[in-house]
C-alpha cells in the first residue's frame, strides 16, 4: 500500500483523487498554513511539517506539531493544520510535508 495515500486515507485503486494536501493562505494579515484531512484510525502515521525561505533552501525549519481540529465522537477523519507562519512579499516561502509511519 502507498504510504502517502494511507496516510491520507486515500483510495489507491481509484486514479484522480485530490491529491496532496496543498499550502492556503489564512487571515489579515496573512499567514501560509497547510491544512488536510487524515483518518481518525491512521495513529500510526507522523506528520512533519518544514519551512524555508528560499531554494536551494539553507535550511530548513521544522514547525510545530500540527493543531487538531475539533471533532465529534465516531469522526472518521481529523483535520490537521500547520501553521507556516506570516507571509512577507519580499522573500518566497515553501513548505514541506514530510509523512512517516511508526
Amino acid at each position: 500500500m502507498n504510504a502517502v495515500e494511507y496516510a491520507l486515507g486515500l483510495d489507491p485503486k481509484t486514479p484522480g483523487h485530490d491529491g496532496p494536501p496543498a499550502p492556503t493562505v489564512t487571515g489579515t494579515p496573512p499567514r501560509a498554513a497547510l491544512q488536510f484531512s487524515t483518518p481518525a484510525a491512521a495513529t500510526d502515521v507522523e506528520f512533519v511539517c518544514w519551512r524555508a525561505f528560499g531554494l536551494p533552501a539553507p535550511s530548513w525549519e521544522r514547525l510545530p506539531d500540527p493543531q487538531v481540529a475539533p471533532g465529534l465522537p465516531g469522526d472518521v477523519y481529523r483535520v490537521l493544520r500547520f501553521d507556516g507562519g506570516p507571509i512577507d512579499a519580499s522573500r518566497p516561502l515553501f513548505l514541506r510535508l514530510e509523512i512517516n509511519l511508526r
